[in-house]
Protein backbone atom coordinates (compact mmCIF):
# COMPACT_ATOMS: atom_id res chain seq x y z
CA UNK A 1 0.00 0.00 0.00
CA UNK A 2 2.48 2.78 1.28
CA UNK A 3 4.52 1.43 -2.56
CA UNK A 4 1.20 2.68 -4.25
CA UNK A 5 0.79 5.19 -2.39
CA UNK A 6 4.38 6.55 -3.51
CA UNK A 7 4.24 6.03 -6.78
CA UNK A 8 0.84 7.77 -7.02
CA UNK A 9 2.11 11.09 -5.76
CA UNK A 10 5.76 10.61 -8.13
CA UNK A 11 3.04 10.27 -10.66
CA UNK A 12 1.28 13.69 -9.79
CA UNK A 13 4.90 15.43 -9.41
CA UNK A 14 5.91 14.22 -12.72
CA UNK A 15 2.51 15.40 -14.48
CA UNK A 16 2.41 18.81 -12.17
CA UNK A 17 5.93 19.55 -13.28
CA UNK A 18 5.74 18.18 -17.15
CA UNK A 19 2.67 20.87 -17.28
CA UNK A 20 4.71 24.06 -15.74
CA UNK A 21 7.75 23.19 -18.10
CA UNK A 22 5.18 23.14 -21.16
CA UNK A 23 3.54 26.27 -20.11
CA UNK A 24 7.00 28.32 -19.84
CA UNK A 25 7.14 27.28 -23.43
CA UNK A 26 3.97 27.00 -24.55
CA UNK A 27 4.14 29.20 -28.28
CA UNK A 28 0.26 27.86 -29.21
CA UNK A 29 -3.10 30.02 -29.83
CA UNK A 30 -4.75 28.75 -26.60
CA UNK A 31 -5.66 32.29 -24.61
CA UNK A 32 -6.14 30.59 -21.44
CA UNK A 33 -2.86 28.32 -21.85
CA UNK A 34 -1.20 31.76 -22.57
CA UNK A 35 -2.65 33.32 -19.95
CA UNK A 36 -1.64 30.81 -17.54
CA UNK A 37 1.93 30.89 -18.78
CA UNK A 38 2.56 34.27 -18.59
CA UNK A 39 1.09 34.05 -14.73
CA UNK A 40 3.44 31.22 -13.96
CA UNK A 41 6.49 33.24 -15.40
CA UNK A 42 5.66 35.95 -13.70
CA UNK A 43 5.27 34.31 -10.27
CA UNK A 44 6.80 31.34 -10.61
CA UNK A 45 4.58 29.26 -9.23
CA UNK A 46 0.65 28.15 -9.62
CA UNK A 47 -1.81 26.61 -7.97
CA UNK A 48 -3.60 23.28 -8.02
CA UNK A 49 -6.03 24.51 -9.40
CA UNK A 50 -5.01 25.83 -12.24
CA UNK A 51 -2.28 23.22 -12.81
CA UNK A 52 -5.38 21.06 -13.41
CA UNK A 53 -7.28 23.72 -15.71
CA UNK A 54 -3.61 23.67 -17.60
CA UNK A 55 -3.89 19.95 -17.97
CA UNK A 56 -7.28 20.16 -19.23
CA UNK A 57 -6.58 22.80 -21.46
CA UNK A 58 -3.48 20.68 -22.69
CA UNK A 59 -5.74 17.94 -23.63
CA UNK A 60 -8.34 20.12 -25.39
CA UNK A 61 -5.22 21.61 -27.43
CA UNK A 62 -4.31 17.48 -28.34
CA UNK A 63 -7.71 17.15 -29.76
CA UNK A 64 -7.78 20.42 -31.42
CA UNK A 65 -5.22 19.23 -34.58
CA UNK A 66 -7.00 15.97 -34.94
CA UNK A 67 -10.15 14.25 -36.51
CA UNK A 68 -12.79 14.43 -33.77
CA UNK A 69 -14.20 17.46 -34.83
CA UNK A 70 -15.25 15.78 -37.86
CA UNK A 71 -16.51 12.32 -35.92
CA UNK A 72 -19.34 14.61 -34.38
CA UNK A 73 -21.77 14.58 -37.81
CA UNK A 74 -24.79 12.38 -37.35
CA UNK A 75 -23.67 10.22 -40.07
CA UNK A 76 -19.99 9.44 -38.58
CA UNK A 77 -22.06 9.09 -34.88
CA UNK A 78 -24.06 6.25 -36.48
CA UNK A 79 -20.90 4.84 -38.54
CA UNK A 80 -19.12 4.62 -35.46
CA UNK A 81 -22.10 3.05 -33.54
CA UNK A 82 -22.46 0.45 -35.70
CA UNK A 83 -18.48 -0.17 -36.05
CA UNK A 84 -18.31 -0.08 -31.76
CA UNK A 85 -21.20 -2.66 -31.38
CA UNK A 86 -19.77 -4.90 -33.77
CA UNK A 87 -16.54 -4.59 -32.29
CA UNK A 88 -17.79 -4.69 -28.50
CA UNK A 89 -19.89 -7.98 -29.35
CA UNK A 90 -16.88 -9.16 -30.77
CA UNK A 91 -14.17 -8.57 -28.46
CA UNK A 92 -16.74 -10.09 -25.79
CA UNK A 93 -18.23 -13.00 -27.92
CA UNK A 94 -14.59 -14.92 -28.95
CA UNK A 95 -11.62 -15.57 -28.28
CA UNK A 96 -10.25 -11.71 -27.99
CA UNK A 97 -11.47 -11.99 -24.30
CA UNK A 98 -8.53 -14.63 -23.52
CA UNK A 99 -6.46 -11.70 -23.70
CA UNK A 100 -7.75 -9.87 -20.48
CA UNK A 101 -8.32 -13.19 -18.44
CA UNK A 102 -5.72 -11.98 -16.18
CA UNK A 103 -7.51 -9.26 -15.04
CA UNK A 104 -8.68 -8.96 -11.33
CA UNK A 105 -10.83 -5.60 -10.96
CA UNK A 106 -13.24 -5.81 -14.87
CA UNK A 107 -13.41 -9.39 -16.47
CA UNK A 108 -14.68 -10.18 -19.47
CA UNK A 109 -16.96 -13.30 -17.98
CA UNK A 110 -20.64 -13.90 -17.28
CA UNK A 111 -23.45 -12.18 -15.44
CA UNK A 112 -25.15 -13.71 -12.70
CA UNK A 113 -28.31 -15.42 -12.20
CA UNK A 114 -30.19 -12.16 -11.59
CA UNK A 115 -28.95 -10.43 -14.81
CA UNK A 116 -29.86 -14.30 -16.69
CA UNK A 117 -33.39 -13.79 -15.20
CA UNK A 118 -34.56 -10.72 -15.60
CA UNK A 119 -33.70 -10.43 -19.17
CA UNK A 120 -35.44 -13.61 -19.73
CA UNK A 121 -38.46 -12.41 -18.17
CA UNK A 122 -38.03 -9.21 -20.08
CA UNK A 123 -37.53 -10.87 -23.26
CA UNK A 124 -40.45 -12.96 -23.18
CA UNK A 125 -42.99 -9.68 -21.96
CA UNK A 126 -41.28 -7.92 -24.93
CA UNK A 127 -42.02 -10.67 -27.43
CA UNK A 128 -45.39 -11.69 -25.98
CA UNK A 129 -46.71 -7.79 -26.09
CA UNK A 130 -45.15 -6.41 -29.43
CA UNK A 131 -47.31 -6.37 -32.95
CA UNK A 132 -44.87 -8.97 -35.19
CA UNK A 133 -43.88 -8.67 -38.59
CA UNK A 134 -42.08 -10.68 -40.77
CA UNK A 135 -39.53 -7.74 -41.52
CA UNK A 136 -35.79 -9.15 -41.26
CA UNK A 137 -33.43 -6.92 -40.07
CA UNK A 138 -29.65 -6.92 -39.38
CA UNK A 139 -28.32 -7.55 -35.37
CA UNK A 140 -24.62 -7.03 -34.27
CA UNK A 141 -24.27 -10.47 -33.33
CA UNK A 142 -26.11 -11.96 -36.58
CA UNK A 143 -24.34 -13.28 -40.21
CA UNK A 144 -27.63 -12.40 -41.39
CA UNK A 145 -31.03 -10.84 -41.84
CA UNK A 146 -33.44 -12.08 -39.28
CA UNK A 147 -37.05 -11.14 -37.45
CA UNK A 148 -37.38 -9.46 -34.58
CA UNK A 149 -38.93 -13.32 -33.39
CA UNK A 150 -35.89 -14.80 -34.45
CA UNK A 151 -33.49 -12.64 -32.54
CA UNK A 152 -35.27 -12.66 -29.50
CA UNK A 153 -35.53 -16.52 -29.75
CA UNK A 154 -31.89 -16.71 -30.85
CA UNK A 155 -31.31 -14.35 -27.10
CA UNK A 156 -33.69 -16.72 -24.75
CA UNK A 157 -31.35 -19.86 -26.28
CA UNK A 158 -28.26 -17.89 -25.13
CA UNK A 159 -29.80 -16.93 -21.71
CA UNK A 160 -31.18 -20.76 -21.69
CA UNK A 161 -27.29 -21.98 -22.36
CA UNK A 162 -25.52 -19.29 -19.98
CA UNK A 163 -23.86 -18.49 -22.91
CA UNK A 164 -23.56 -15.07 -22.67
CA UNK A 165 -20.47 -12.86 -21.89
CA UNK A 166 -20.39 -9.17 -20.91
CA UNK A 167 -17.35 -6.99 -18.72
CA UNK A 168 -17.82 -7.77 -15.18
CA UNK A 169 -17.09 -5.36 -12.44
CA UNK A 170 -17.03 -7.12 -9.21
CA UNK A 171 -19.87 -9.25 -9.80
CA UNK A 172 -21.90 -6.92 -11.44
CA UNK A 173 -22.97 -6.14 -15.22
CA UNK A 174 -20.35 -3.21 -15.78
CA UNK A 175 -21.55 0.10 -17.02
CA UNK A 176 -18.41 -0.14 -19.31
CA UNK A 177 -20.61 -2.33 -21.50
CA UNK A 178 -22.39 0.70 -22.92
CA UNK A 179 -18.96 1.79 -24.63
CA UNK A 180 -20.66 0.07 -28.04
CA UNK A 181 -23.03 2.74 -28.77
CA UNK A 182 -20.60 5.54 -27.08
CA UNK A 183 -19.42 7.37 -29.87
CA UNK A 184 -18.04 10.13 -27.75
CA UNK A 185 -16.06 8.07 -26.08
CA UNK A 186 -14.68 6.13 -29.47
CA UNK A 187 -14.07 9.07 -30.96
CA UNK A 188 -11.54 10.26 -28.42
CA UNK A 189 -9.79 7.05 -29.22
CA UNK A 190 -9.83 7.10 -32.60
CA UNK A 191 -8.62 10.95 -32.85
CA UNK A 192 -5.82 9.58 -30.60
CA UNK A 193 -4.56 6.82 -32.97
CA UNK A 194 -4.95 9.95 -35.51
CA UNK A 195 -2.59 12.00 -33.92
CA UNK A 196 -0.29 9.36 -33.63
CA UNK A 197 -0.49 8.49 -37.55
CA UNK A 198 -2.13 4.88 -36.72
CA UNK A 199 -4.67 5.29 -39.28
CA UNK A 200 -4.92 4.36 -42.83
CA UNK A 201 -6.17 6.57 -45.42
CA UNK A 202 -7.40 10.47 -46.42
CA UNK A 203 -11.14 11.15 -45.46
CA UNK A 204 -12.68 10.67 -41.96
CA UNK A 205 -14.64 7.61 -43.19
CA UNK A 206 -11.27 5.97 -44.52
CA UNK A 207 -9.93 6.56 -40.97
CA UNK A 208 -12.80 5.60 -38.76
CA UNK A 209 -12.77 2.24 -40.88
CA UNK A 210 -8.86 1.63 -40.45
CA UNK A 211 -9.53 2.21 -36.68
CA UNK A 212 -12.13 -0.99 -36.70
CA UNK A 213 -10.19 -3.02 -39.18
CA UNK A 214 -8.76 -6.43 -38.18
CA UNK A 215 -4.89 -7.07 -38.67
CA UNK A 216 -2.35 -9.31 -37.45
CA UNK A 217 -2.26 -9.40 -33.80
CA UNK A 218 1.15 -8.75 -33.73
CA UNK A 219 1.28 -5.28 -35.71
CA UNK A 220 -0.66 -3.85 -33.14
CA UNK A 221 -0.57 -6.07 -29.74
CA UNK A 222 2.73 -6.19 -27.94
CA UNK A 223 4.12 -9.57 -27.83
CA UNK A 224 7.58 -9.07 -26.59
CA UNK A 225 7.40 -10.52 -23.24
CA UNK A 226 6.50 -13.94 -24.55
CA UNK A 227 8.56 -16.51 -25.52
CA UNK A 228 7.99 -18.46 -29.45
CA UNK A 229 5.90 -21.26 -27.84
CA UNK A 230 3.72 -18.22 -25.82
CA UNK A 231 3.61 -16.38 -29.12
CA UNK A 232 2.75 -19.01 -31.29
CA UNK A 233 0.10 -20.17 -28.98
CA UNK A 234 -1.56 -15.98 -28.50
CA UNK A 235 -1.57 -15.75 -32.73
CA UNK A 236 -3.42 -19.02 -32.85
CA UNK A 237 -6.03 -18.45 -30.55
CA UNK A 238 -6.10 -14.18 -31.64
CA UNK A 239 -5.01 -14.21 -35.20
CA UNK A 240 -6.11 -11.00 -35.80
CA UNK A 241 -6.91 -7.43 -33.64
CA UNK A 242 -8.02 -3.87 -34.78
CA UNK A 243 -7.07 -0.74 -32.94
CA UNK A 244 -10.75 -0.90 -31.32
CA UNK A 245 -9.59 -4.43 -29.77
CA UNK A 246 -6.60 -3.22 -28.39
CA UNK A 247 -7.89 -0.06 -26.92
CA UNK A 248 -10.05 -1.95 -24.26
CA UNK A 249 -7.67 -3.90 -23.70
CA UNK A 250 -5.44 -0.82 -23.07
CA UNK A 251 -7.85 0.77 -20.92
CA UNK A 252 -9.46 -2.16 -18.90
CA UNK A 253 -5.48 -2.76 -17.71
CA UNK A 254 -5.56 0.24 -16.99
CA UNK A 255 -8.50 0.04 -14.21
CA UNK A 256 -6.07 -2.44 -12.53
CA UNK A 257 -3.85 0.83 -11.50
CA UNK A 258 -5.04 3.63 -10.03
CA UNK A 259 -1.77 5.83 -10.77
CA UNK A 260 -2.18 5.27 -14.32
CA UNK A 261 -5.88 5.00 -14.90
CA UNK A 262 -6.82 8.66 -16.49
CA UNK A 263 -7.89 7.89 -19.93
CA UNK A 264 -9.94 5.09 -18.05
CA UNK A 265 -11.75 6.77 -15.51
CA UNK A 266 -12.43 9.61 -18.11
CA UNK A 267 -13.90 7.15 -20.26
CA UNK A 268 -16.06 5.27 -17.54
CA UNK A 269 -17.63 8.86 -16.59
CA UNK A 270 -18.51 10.12 -19.69
CA UNK A 271 -20.77 6.71 -20.12
CA UNK A 272 -21.83 6.90 -16.50
CA UNK A 273 -22.92 10.83 -17.36
CA UNK A 274 -24.49 9.86 -20.36
CA UNK A 275 -26.44 7.31 -18.49
CA UNK A 276 -27.56 9.73 -15.65
CA UNK A 277 -28.92 11.74 -18.02
CA UNK A 278 -30.98 8.98 -19.56
CA UNK A 279 -31.92 7.45 -16.70
CA UNK A 280 -33.19 10.43 -14.82
CA UNK A 281 -35.40 11.07 -17.88
CA UNK A 282 -36.68 7.33 -17.62
CA UNK A 283 -37.71 8.01 -13.83
CA UNK A 284 -38.89 11.35 -14.56
CA UNK A 285 -41.50 9.66 -17.31
CA UNK A 286 -42.57 6.86 -14.99
CA UNK A 287 -42.83 9.39 -11.94
CA UNK A 288 -45.19 11.11 -14.15
CA UNK A 289 -47.28 8.26 -15.76
CA UNK A 290 -47.83 6.39 -12.08
CA UNK A 291 -47.94 9.92 -9.64
CA UNK A 292 -49.78 12.43 -11.77
CA UNK A 293 -51.61 10.51 -14.41
CA UNK A 294 -52.36 7.32 -11.92
CA UNK A 295 -51.36 4.60 -14.15
CA UNK A 296 -51.59 1.28 -12.35
CA UNK A 297 -47.73 0.18 -12.10
CA UNK A 298 -49.26 -3.46 -13.63
CA UNK A 299 -49.66 -1.08 -16.35
CA UNK A 300 -45.67 -0.10 -17.10
CA UNK A 301 -43.24 -2.29 -17.52
CA UNK A 302 -39.95 -1.07 -17.46
CA UNK A 303 -36.55 -2.69 -19.47
CA UNK A 304 -33.87 -0.12 -18.34
CA UNK A 305 -30.94 -1.30 -16.83
CA UNK A 306 -27.38 -2.32 -17.14
CA UNK A 307 -27.06 -5.01 -19.74
CA UNK A 308 -30.96 -5.38 -20.73
CA UNK A 309 -31.16 -7.14 -23.91
CA UNK A 310 -34.95 -5.40 -24.89
CA UNK A 311 -33.12 -1.46 -24.18
CA UNK A 312 -29.87 -2.62 -26.04
CA UNK A 313 -30.95 -4.80 -29.07
CA UNK A 314 -34.29 -3.16 -29.96
CA UNK A 315 -33.76 0.75 -28.09
CA UNK A 316 -36.88 0.28 -26.34
CA UNK A 317 -36.82 1.53 -22.70
CA UNK A 318 -40.16 0.55 -21.42
CA UNK A 319 -43.83 -0.59 -22.49
CA UNK A 320 -47.00 1.00 -21.20
CA UNK A 321 -50.57 0.08 -21.72
CA UNK A 322 -51.95 3.19 -23.49
CA UNK A 323 -55.45 3.30 -24.79
CA UNK A 324 -55.48 -0.76 -23.83
CA UNK A 325 -52.46 -1.29 -26.75
CA UNK A 326 -48.98 -2.35 -24.81
CA UNK A 327 -47.22 0.76 -26.58
CA UNK A 328 -43.12 0.48 -26.69
CA UNK A 329 -41.38 3.48 -26.01
CA UNK A 330 -37.63 4.85 -25.96
CA UNK A 331 -37.31 8.14 -23.46
CA UNK A 332 -34.62 10.94 -24.18
CA UNK A 333 -33.57 13.49 -21.75
CA UNK A 334 -34.16 16.30 -25.00
CA UNK A 335 -35.59 16.14 -28.02
CA UNK A 336 -33.86 13.95 -30.94
CA UNK A 337 -35.02 13.44 -34.54
CA UNK A 338 -35.76 9.87 -34.44
CA UNK A 339 -34.78 6.34 -32.90
CA UNK A 340 -33.89 3.01 -33.92
CA UNK A 341 -36.83 1.59 -31.96
CA UNK A 342 -38.67 3.41 -35.19
CA UNK A 343 -37.37 1.15 -37.72
CA UNK A 344 -38.39 -2.18 -36.59
CA UNK A 345 -42.14 -0.89 -37.28
CA UNK A 346 -43.54 -2.48 -33.93
CA UNK A 347 -46.00 0.96 -33.34
CA UNK A 348 -42.72 2.67 -31.32
CA UNK A 349 -43.09 5.91 -29.37
CA UNK A 350 -39.77 8.60 -28.79
CA UNK A 351 -40.85 10.49 -25.85
CA UNK A 352 -38.30 13.84 -24.45
CA UNK A 353 -39.78 16.51 -22.05
CA UNK A 354 -41.51 19.34 -23.96
CA UNK A 355 -39.45 22.01 -24.94
CA UNK A 356 -40.66 25.20 -22.79
CA UNK A 357 -41.20 26.68 -26.36
CA UNK A 358 -44.32 24.37 -26.97
CA UNK A 359 -47.42 24.68 -25.59
CA UNK A 360 -47.70 20.94 -25.63
CA UNK A 361 -47.94 20.01 -21.72
CA UNK A 362 -45.16 17.83 -19.56
CA UNK A 363 -43.99 15.26 -22.97
CA UNK A 364 -43.74 15.40 -26.45
CA UNK A 365 -43.72 12.42 -28.69
CA UNK A 366 -43.31 11.68 -32.08
CA UNK A 367 -44.38 8.55 -34.40
CA UNK A 368 -42.06 7.31 -36.77
CA UNK A 369 -42.82 9.93 -39.64
CA UNK A 370 -44.84 12.26 -37.70
CA UNK A 371 -44.42 15.44 -36.20
CA UNK A 372 -44.43 16.16 -32.33
CA UNK A 373 -47.41 16.13 -30.73
CA UNK A 374 -48.73 16.35 -26.66
CA UNK A 375 -48.20 12.89 -25.19
CA UNK A 376 -50.39 14.42 -22.26
CA UNK A 377 -53.24 15.87 -24.11
CA UNK A 378 -53.38 12.78 -27.20
CA UNK A 379 -53.28 10.17 -24.43
CA UNK A 380 -54.23 11.42 -21.57
CA UNK A 381 -56.33 14.20 -22.74
CA UNK A 382 -54.64 16.56 -20.33
CA UNK A 383 -55.15 19.98 -20.73
CA UNK A 384 -51.67 21.91 -22.12
CA UNK A 385 -51.13 25.30 -20.50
Amino acid sequence: MMRDLIKKILSEQVEKYDTLEMLRNYDGNNEKLKDLGIELRALGKLSKTKITDAITQFKKDFYNHTIKDDLSTKNMQKEIQDLGTKAYNDFIRKDKKFLVNNLSKIKVDKPNEGWLKKNTNDLIFFNDHIVHNDTVFSFPDRDEQVSISDEINHLLKLLAKQDFWGFIEGNEWSILNRINTHYTNWGKLIAKRDKNNDLEGKSTKEKVNSYFKERPIDEIHDLSELNDEQKNKVKSKVPTLSFADEDIILLLQQSESPDSNYDFNRMKARIQKTTNQGEKAEKDFVDWLLYIVRIPQKNIQVFSSYGNLVDMTFQCDLMVKLKGVWTPIQVKNKKVESTKLFSYDIGGLLVYPSPSKYNCGEWTYKKELTYERSFDKDFFNLTCK
